[in-house]
Formats: C-alpha cells, sequence, structure tokens
C-alpha cells in the first residue's frame, strides 16, 4: 500500500478473525439508518452474523461465465448466464 502511496491509519491489511469480529461489533457498526438492517450478532455457533437488510441476496442478471472452449457448447446462455470474454475475466481478477 505504502509502495502506491497510500497510507491511510483507518485501512486494515490482511485481518485476523479476531479483528474482523472486533470491527464488525462496534457500537457503530451495530446500527443502520436502513430500519430493515437488523444488528450485526455472533451465533450460538460462533458464526459472525450480519443483515443486509430488504436488499439481501443474488443478482441473477450481474452473472458471468468465462466464454471458452469447456463453456461455448455446455452453458445456457442468456439473461442470466451471460457470457465474458478470457481477457476480461483476467482484467477483472
Amino acid at each position: 500500500m505504502k509502495a502506491l502511496g497510500i497510507n491511510n491509519p483507518e485501512i486494515v491489511f490482511n485481518p485476523s478473525v479476531a479483528e474482523l469480529y472486533e470491527y464488525a461489533l462496534r457500537p457503530e457498526h451495530m446500527s443502520s439508518p436502513d430500519p430493515t438492517v437488523g444488528p450485526t450478532t455472533i451465533t450460538a455457533t460462533g458464526a459472525l452474523s450480519c443483515s443486509s437488510g430488504s436488499k439481501m441476496g443474488r443478482v441473477p442478471k450481474e452473472k458471468r461465465i468465462v466464454l471458452d472452449d469447456m463453456t461455448r457448447e455446455d452453458v445456457h446462455w442468456g439473461e442470466i448466464n451471460i457470457p465474458m470474454q478470457p481477457e476480461n475475466f483476467a482484467r477483472n481478477r
């Protein structure tokens, strides 16, 4: 990050699981202006549970699959399975 000229002390690089839990459970992250968003909690199994409110779920129309020799004939291309060129995948990755 420093090589890129980014020196923001608020940025945490490669935090531990414990650091992620601590950050997620800070008081300022326990509420939201969106009334459909619930508080962040730890479940009975120890998993971190975060609610994204009414806007949760995947976005099927944003799904991209690399179009190549392996997928060309096996994927049902259309409105949901949208083809992506290998070079675009590499760039986005």
